[in-house]
């Protein structure tokens, strides 16, 4: 009814008839004018609100394991295509209904049975079946003759959807045979590394149950490590590059892992050490994050061991980590592997170290001035075997530094996850040298 005159003219002269004179185009304008209740297909308009909770739920882990299984992913483009030809379906029969003379229309020629009923007489699903047949026919080229275009309207109508259908109905085919004739990435990199594993068990005479055992954990991890294989050169020239301007880069260390890399105590203790005290630069921290990558482990879980090769360090995030060793009169000793197995029985709450002046542990009954974990207080029994933490590392803290920067230098202690799903950030030997190079103030 807002519409005004001038834009209302051209619109009855394109969806209306003139037969009948101007008496005739004055009906038309009315019934024209009545389309205003079609106002309420504008609250299609709201299910773009669905499209923005599908959009902001792709984090949503559970919606991610769904999308893992190439049936969901074709299911959803076949409910694309169907809600596409649904929508112009609709749009065929509001063509038809818009005329003044339904007998001209699409749904008065189309005849439903041998009576020759047409469909102009049959109910709103029969309606809207014979109208989906008809765009589908369309949207994927077969075009069987038995329903067409005869009015104008309905001409610029199917011109219409055939445009629509050509590109809608190929994104939809191709997207579904890629997904039909490709193995997914994950699986691929899980089936390579099977491979891989199958060579080596081949070369080392490996048992079965070995191999499955590996096999086990390489599914366990392959997502996580096939995040962590990406190629870190194109990162780096991001952030080294004139991709991005100066006061945008100095805002990236606040960003980065939530701010953790940037607040991590080895990089404040590097800035203490040097001779102004300045804050690390943002190309360091940013290069530090592009190298670092998160590794979360199990309670009891050792990170090294003693007399390991030296190949990473630990920035840690989330729980705590502690050296741990055999306490005994003579010192601490390191425990065999088969003591220190992830979800053990060994694992022991950390303890307040104090300093060694006392005698044998197990004997005094004074506990205030021995090196040893107070075994009184913790609850901890009275065996050889048993491995005790006595220096933890918690959020914030940083290990395993040391024998990376003396390079010939062997892991001089064992490391273990003390508490449920402890989370570091883990940089290799390779990128630790590499930054030491490119910032050498912070190497020393």
């Amino acid at each position: 009814a807002c519409i005004p005159e001038a834009v209302a003219q051209p619109l009855v002269e394109l969806f209306t008839s003139a037969e009948g004179g101007g008496a005739q185009q004055a009906v038309d304008a009315s019934r024209l004018l009545k389309l205003q209740r079609m106002k309420r297909l504008t609250r299609l308009i709201r299910l773009t609100r669905v499209a923005k909770c599908l959009v902001s739920g792709g984090s949503n882990p559970f919606q991610k394991w769904l999308q893992s299984f190439r049936g969901i992913r074709i299911v959803n483009f076949f409910c694309c295509l169907g809600w596409t030809v649904h929508l112009m379906a609709c749009g065929w029969y509001i063509t038809a209904a818009m005329h003044t003379y339904p007998e001209n229309t699409w749904v008065a020629r189309r005849t439903v049975n041998a009576k020759e009923e047409t469909l102009l007489n049959q109910g709103p699903y029969e309606q809207w079946v014979h109208s989906m047949y008809f765009i589908l026919t369309v949207f994927t080229t077969v075009g069987f003759g038995d329903m067409s275009a005869f009015t104008e309207a309905e001409i610029y109508y199917v011109a219409f959807v055939m445009v629509v259908g050509a590109v809608v109905h190929s994104i939809v085919i191709s997207e579904v045979i890629s997904v039909v004739t490709s193995t997914d990435k994950l699986h691929e990199f899980k089936d390579n590394k099977f491979k891989v594993v199958d060579a080596f068990a081949t070369h080392a005479q490996l048992s079965d149950s070995v191999v499955e055992h590996m096999k086990a954990e390489i599914t366990y991890r392959a997502q996580h490590l096939m995040e962590n294989s990406q190629d870190k050169s194109d990162m780096i020239e991001l952030i080294t590059g004139k991709f991005f301007p100066r006061w945008f880069v100095e805002t990236l260390p606040d960003a980065l892992f939530h701010g953790r890399v940037k607040s991590n105590h080895f990089l404040t203790f590097a800035q203490d050490l040097t001779p102004s005290r300045d804050f690390a630069p943002p190309a360091l921290v940013c290069l530090l994050a592009v190298h670092l990558d998160q590794c979360e482990y199990e309670t009891g879980e050792v990170v090294f061991q003693k007399l390991d090769s030296a190949q990473h360090m630990y920035l840690v995030l989330r729980g705590s980590f502690a050296n741990v060793a055999i306490p005994s009169p003579t010192g601490g000793t390191d425990a065999p592997a088969s003591v220190l197995k992830a979800g053990g029985n060994n694992v022991m709450p950390v303890t307040t170290l104090q300093s060694m002046e006392g005698s044998d542990p197990w004997n005094s009954t004074d506990y205030k001035n021995t090196d040893y974990p107070l075994l009184a207080e913790a609850g901890c029994p009275r065996e050889t075997d048993r491995v005790y933490p006595y220096r933890s590392y918690s959020s914030n803290n940083f290990f395993g530094d040391l024998e990376l920067a003396e390079k010939s230098r062997p892991r001089s202690s064992t490391v273990r996850c003390e508490t449920p799903a402890g989370l570091c950030l883990v940089l290799s030997k390779d990128a630790f040298t590499s930054i030491c190079q490119q910032f050498p103030q912070y190497a020393s």
